[in-house]
C-alpha cells in the first residue's frame, strides 16, 4: 500500500458523515477522517449542509496514524 505523507494533498470520496466529521475513501485501501472543526474557517453547525456521501473532496494529510486525520481542502 502507498504511504501517505503529512502535508500531502489527496483526493477522496466521502463514505460517511457523523456529527463530528466526515470519513473518506482515499483509494488503494486507505481511508481517513476530517473533524468538523477542520472543514471550514467558520463555525459549522450542521456538516450535512456542506457535504453529502459520494462528494469528492481534496484533503490535506495532518497526521499518518492508524486512521489518518485530514483537513478539508476544497470540493472538486
Amino acid at each position: 500500500m502507498q504511504q501517505l505523507t503529512v502535508g500531502e494533498i489527496v483526493e477522496g470520496k466521502i463514505t460517511g458523515i457523523t456529527n463530528f466529521g466526515i470519513f473518506a475513501d482515499l483509494g488503494k485501501g486507505k481511508s481517513g477522517m476530517v473533524h468538523i472543526s477542520e472543514v471550514s474557517r467558520t463555525y459549522v453547525n450542521d456538516i450535512n449542509e456542506l457535504f453529502k456521501v459520494g462528494d469528492v473532496v481534496k484533503m490535506k494529510i495532518m497526521n499518518n496514524i492508524r486512521v489518518p486525520m485530514m483537513m478539508w481542502y476544497h470540493h472538486l
